[in-house]
């Protein structure tokens, strides 16, 4: 029974040995295949990065986006339209102002006098002067008697045709005098109006130059409290800008935070790539 145990196992040995060198050698004449993985290019995608961005509109008509909106960098997201357009108008009616100083003047028909007219006290004077020249070239008449008395007595309608004449004569010299007197009486009634004139024309420029300073005064006043307006409103231009986006990419979603009176909070939110 051992002898049958040694014989089996040394049949066994020879067989493994065998096999160990058939397989050594099958190996030394047949080629070796080195295997190879499959290359997997891989593409490594940036995360998309999400942005919010706040603004303060007076209305909903100056957010300038819209939702699934692309944007560029520098693009407006928002802007004040309607109040930066108020504003620059109000700008413009005060600067429009600056340029009507009010001035003051004094009415044409009190900086001028009628031109003076002696035409009709002239032409007076030369009735009167014609006449009295017409009387004192007639021949005259006189008596033969140098006694008032005896020639009246004497003479009688001689005496009456010389006292006529002289008595003529008399009334146009008094008619010429008393023209020579109307035209200078007229003359020193013109020297006195054109004095009054004067002096209300001095009047009115001392009144004119004191309403002159009043309105200067007025005008600064004025013109000072117009430039600190047009300044205030420099100021709320320069307050108004306009929101950009800093990024590329698309409008995710805008949203209406908070509203207070006429100021709405609106929230944007920007996919940037």
């Amino acid at each position: 029974m051992n002898a049958l145990n040694n014989l089996l196992l040394t049949g066994m040995a020879s067989l493994m040995t065998l096999s160990w060198g058939g397989l050594f050698n099958k190996q030394q004449t047949e080629p070796t295949f080195q295997p190879t993985e499959p290359t997997i290019q891989q593409t490594i995608e940036q995360p998309t990065v999400r942005h919010k961005i706040n603004c303060n509109v007076t209305s909903l008509e100056d957010v300038k986006v819209i939702e699934k909106q692309a944007v560029s960098v520098g693009q407006t997201l928002c802007d004040r339209t309607e109040q930066r357009s108020s504003l620059e108008n109000k700008k413009q009616q005060l600067e429009l102002s600056l340029q009507q100083k009010p001035t003051v003047s004094i009415a044409a028909e009190q900086l001028t006098l009628p031109p003076a007219d002696f035409s009709v006290y002239e032409a007076a004077i030369i009735a009167a002067r014609a006449e009295l020249n017409r009387l004192e070239s007639l021949p005259i008449v006189e008596t033969f008697h140098y006694d008032t008395t005896m020639a009246q007595i004497m003479e009688p309608q001689r005496f009456n045709q010389q006292q006529k004449q002289q008595q003529q004569i008399a009334d146009a010299r008094y008619q010429l005098a008393e023209a020579i007197s109307d035209l200078n009486q007229a003359k020193m009634e013109r020297q006195e109006q054109e004095f009054k004139w004067l002096s209300q024309q001095q009047q009115r420029q001392q009144q004119l130059l004191i309403e002159q300073q009043k309105s200067e005064q007025q005008w600064q006043y004025q013109k000072a409290m117009i430039l600190n307006n047009i300044q205030d409103v420099e100021e709320k231009l320069e307050e108004l800008t306009a929101v950009k986006s800093p990024y590329s990419g698309s409008v995710r979603r805008v949203k209406v935070v908070s509203q207070s009176e006429r100021n709405i909070n609106i929230e944007i939110s920007l996919i940037a790539k």
